[in-house]
């Protein structure tokens, strides 16, 4: 038996396991370096496997052994979320800033730069208003000028704070994990 506590919660993309409520007493399950992918690239996506499982003493023909079926997904391909969103209000509108998010070789805490996991840096940015998306802008870098001129055509007025939604685009699946976010607009 273990005690476990002060634990990383939401790493790796896992923010909505991560907010699930756990009882205290609860069982986990530990993996670790020995677990491998059972198939990996492009062309694997789709693949439908026909598994049967059974514990290791007994034969996959045992008629304890369950039958599983499972599809190749592109769900570790998907980009993470953008975090730390930002704005600034300078005399062409709301310039937006983020920090982009990697699967591979992203733990390091020094001052470089998060790894591009994709072959291009994109982003689809949404401008949001009463829950709905009312202007949509695709960049190339994690940084997105909201221009002065849309502002006024799509409120009105210069906001103080707006909502954002911002997904890094995958070449391979498409739109990745969405960050969506209240950003208060400084000066």
């Amino acid at each position: 038996h273990w005690r476990l506590s002060r634990l990383w919660r939401g790493l790796g993309g896992s923010e909505r396991s991560a907010q699930r409520l756990v009882a205290s007493g609860a069982r986990c399950v530990v993996l670790e370096g020995a677990v491998k992918p059972l198939r990996q690239g492009l062309a694997a996506l789709g693949e439908v496997w026909h598994w049967r499982v059974a514990a290791s003493h007994l034969d996959h023909a045992d008629p304890m052994a369950v039958a599983v079926d499972s599809t190749v997904s592109g769900a570790a391909l998907v980009p993470l979320s953008p975090v730390g969103l930002s704005a600034r209000r300078t005399s062409q509108g709301i310039v937006l800033n983020w920090i982009r998010r990697a699967r591979s070789d992203a733990d390091g805490w020094g001052l470089t730069d998060i790894p591009l996991d994709e072959d291009t840096e994109a982003y689809q940015v949404g401008i949001v208003k009463a829950g709905q998306t009312i202007r949509q802008m695709m960049v190339a870098s994690s940084t997105c000028l909201y221009a002065a001129s849309d502002e006024w055509a799509d409120f009105g007025q210069a906001q103080s704070t707006l909502s954002v939604t911002i997904r890094q685009i995958s070449a391979a699946v498409g739109p990745g994990a969405a960050l969506n976010a209240q950003a208060v607009i400084l000066s």
